[in-house]
């Protein structure tokens, strides 16, 4: 799912960039709280796949650098706002 999230940020289809620069390191920060991933690794390569991004510019950088680094840190020290969990033995077919 970590992943997943910074491909969005990287390639992944964007109506709302400002949006999307929330979002996807906020997730990626709920996500790094629960111990899965380091958090230096990631921080690292958040704001590396925002500015690979074809719609964003390179003036703008630090900026997004910014926002991105904002929004994952919230993400990790909001751990309490999770995504609904539900085990594979608990799914129905």
């Amino acid at each position: 799912m970590l992943d997943y999230e910074i491909w969005r940020l990287r390639e992944g289809a964007c109506i709302d960039l400002q949006s999307l620069l929330f979002q996807a390191p906020f997730k990626s920060g709920l996500i790094v709280s629960t111990g899965i991933a380091d958090v230096t690794e990631t921080l690292a390569a958040l704001p590396l796949a925002a500015l690979h991004r074809a719609d964003t510019s390179k003036p703008e950088a630090n900026e997004i650098t910014a926002r991105v680094k904002d929004a994952f840190e919230q993400g990790l020290n909001n751990c309490d706002v999770d995504v609904y969990h539900l085990s594979r033995s608990d799914w129905f077919c």
